[in-house]
């Protein structure tokens, strides 16, 4: 373990893979984008514990650090695109409620309203020439 609370050590495979199942199972239970966002922030994020596992690859032995760092890299891979898998699916399903319900028809007519005014030498040009016809 290290010296970060709530961290793994960052060659503890199990740990790390348990996690991102965990991870996995958050990103598909994510029923809408805020909860996504909650679901990245929490197993991506600064503050996770993924992140916190990341910076600990510092303090290990120049010949442990290659694996740790492959090790971490796939596991985050592997959130990242289900994140992103997961937010399009979401992102789908809003843009089909939004379209559902904001339909519009368009074959109703509209009530047109004139809009401006005639030119200022339009109208004096009508004016002028009512006066002399």
């Amino acid at each position: 373990m290290t010296d970060a609370p709530g961290a793994l050590s960052p060659l503890d495979e199990a740990g790390i893979n348990a996690l991102v199942e965990e991870g996995l199972a958050a990103v598909a239970a994510a029923a809408d984008l805020p909860g996504l966002k909650e679901v990245r922030l929490t197993y991506t994020g600064d503050s996770s514990v993924l992140a916190r596992t990341n910076r600990a690859i510092g303090s290990l032995d120049k010949a442990d650090k290659p694996a740790a760092g492959k090790l971490l890299g796939g596991a985050r891979g592997r959130l990242n695109a289900a994140l992103a898998a997961r937010q399009e699916v979401l992102e789908a399903e809003a843009e089909e409620q939004m379209l559902a319900t904001e339909a519009v028809d368009v074959t109703v007519p509209t009530d047109r309203v004139a809009r401006g005014a005639r030119h200022p030498l339009d109208v004096l040009v009508d004016e002028v020439s009512d006066f002399f016809v």
